[in-house]
């Protein structure tokens, strides 16, 4: 039957959306909502998720007034089970990062809240996450903290504490809590991110180093620059044992930042053997040349 068809080829879809072949993923749901087509829709659920993931295809392909319409002809259709709603929640949420990647952050803001009312933990999480990055995209840093937290949480329950999911969130909390002045903070969500990280460096994954040089960043904020200078010396160790254009990129930028933390290291060492009170150079002179 059409039915038993757009189940298959709906199947086929999701199999090639896990495995990231976005192509033939869209391929296999054109095939399905064919199908429905003929049939005029009649099972509701199915055509929500069917459209629900289209939407996320063209999202993921970077085609995002594609994943606008189909994402919004989801939310259209009736509701009436709690299922189907399910679905809709989930293309809010999606909505939410279409908008996001647009530049159009309230809309993308409002979506992300819509969807909020879902029961899913998958789309709780990626929705607070989506809104933290909306509030720094809108300086409103306490509440990026707020909502990454609330995600954070959840992505542990879910996920656990070492998980990729939590991982992104952790990465984007120490950021804020840099630049909030609150860098113990800040350091300890880095640490627990080089702990998921730890040992994973090479040619196709580059985590590990990046939040290093995070953790390198926070110590200087924190005028702890011999630690950050001993953070930059270990991962262009590490970096230059590495062959991609990714990590000789990323190695070159960790060798321009140790010349810095090297310099302000040095800086440190003179204030402290010499006092605070002779750091500035604009300090006034007597008339007859002596201090």
């Amino acid at each position: 039957s059409l039915t038993g068809r757009a189940n298959i080829m709906f199947n086929l879809g999701n199999v090639h959306f896990k495995i990231r072949d976005m192509h033939q993923a869209l391929h296999h749901y054109n095939d399905a909502l064919r199908c429905f087509g003929t049939e005029n829709s009649k099972q509701a659920q199915m055509y929500a998720c069917l459209c629900n993931m289209k939407g996320l295809v063209y999202l993921k392909l970077g085609m995002l007034d594609e994943a606008i319409e189909y994402n919004k002809r989801t939310i259209g259709l009736e509701a009436d089970n709690d299922e189907t709603q399910a679905v809709q929640f989930r293309a809010y949420s999606s909505l939410g990062s279409a908008y996001y990647t647009l530049g159009q952050y309230e809309q993308s803001y409002t979506n992300f809240t819509r969807s909020l009312k879902s029961k899913d933990e998958v789309v709780l999480y990626k929705s607070l996450h989506g809104m933290g990055n909306v509030c720094i995209k809108l300086g409103n840093l306490d509440k990026a903290l707020q909502h990454y937290l609330k995600s954070l949480y959840l992505k542990r329950q879910k996920r656990g504490y070492r998980s990729k999911a939590s991982a992104c969130t952790l990465f984007n909390l120490a950021q804020v809590c840099r630049k909030l002045g609150r860098f113990q903070e800040s350091l300890s969500h880095i640490d627990n991110l080089l702990h998921i990280h730890e040992g994973t460096l090479s040619d196709n994954n580059l985590d590990e180093a990046i939040a290093t040089i995070e953790k390198a960043k926070t110590l200087n904020k924190k005028h702890e620059y011999e630690k950050a200078q001993k953070l930059y010396e270990d991962i262009f160790r590490k970096l230059s044992k590495l062959s991609s254009p990714k990590a000789r990129k990323l190695r070159d930028d960790v060798d321009m930042r140790m010349e810095v933390a090297s310099h302000r290291a040095y800086e440190s060492n003179v204030e402290s053997l010499l006092g605070h009170d002779v750091a500035d150079e604009n300090l006034s002179w007597s008339d007859d040349g002596e201090r």
